[in-house]
């Protein structure tokens, strides 16, 4: 059985590592047997952003009018999704950046202010410890003591209670005398 489209024409290629072999925007009419190594698939988006669409190894065809527009526009989408969230992170970084150092310009204040903060607390410390310093003194002048030995006959202080100076608060009867 004979045809009438002639035969196509085998042509074994070599090509370098990352040498192009075939582009977007080539003349689709080829089609390739990988023998040896590994041959990568891409797509560029319109702000220059590169995809991988796959990776054929060994022994696969690849053909140049496989390439077909709905994976490539797929990929350039992906693409420029993938450049959205980079420029979404350096955004973020950029704000993190600058409060940063927002918050770094803020040190001295803040130092300043616990600084003032820790004096006042030390003042307050010395206010309370000459207030109790006062009240131990007061405390020593509490003490009621028995000019002579003996029993007590009438009270007329209570627990808790207040007095004035020189007001009876007790009668001590000499144990001698009884």
């Amino acid at each position: 059985m004979h045809s009438s489209q002639p035969s196509p024409k085998v042509e074994v290629l070599r090509f370098a590592k990352k040498q192009r072999i075939f582009a977007q925007g080539d003349k689709a009419d080829a089609v390739f047997y990988i023998q040896t190594g590994k041959a990568k698939l891409t797509a560029v988006s319109t702000t220059g952003q590169e995809a991988t669409i796959g990776i054929f190894d060994c022994d696969q065809y690849v053909a140049s009018a496989g390439c077909d527009e709905a994976a490539v526009e797929a990929r350039r989408y992906a693409a420029a999704s993938s450049e959205q969230i980079v420029e979404e992170k350096q955004a973020t970084l950029h704000q993190q950046q600058t409060k940063h150092a927002e918050e770094k310009a803020n040190l001295p204040r803040q130092l300043t202010v616990h600084k003032a903060t820790v004096d006042f607390r030390k003042a307050n410390v010395d206010s309370a410890k000459a207030q109790l310093d006062a009240a131990l003194l007061n405390l020593r002048y509490c003490h009621i003591v028995a000019p002579v030995d003996g029993i007590a006959s009438q009270r007329s202080a209570e627990i808790e209670g207040r007095s004035s100076q020189r007001q009876q608060l007790i009668v001590v009867v000499q144990i001698g005398n009884v």
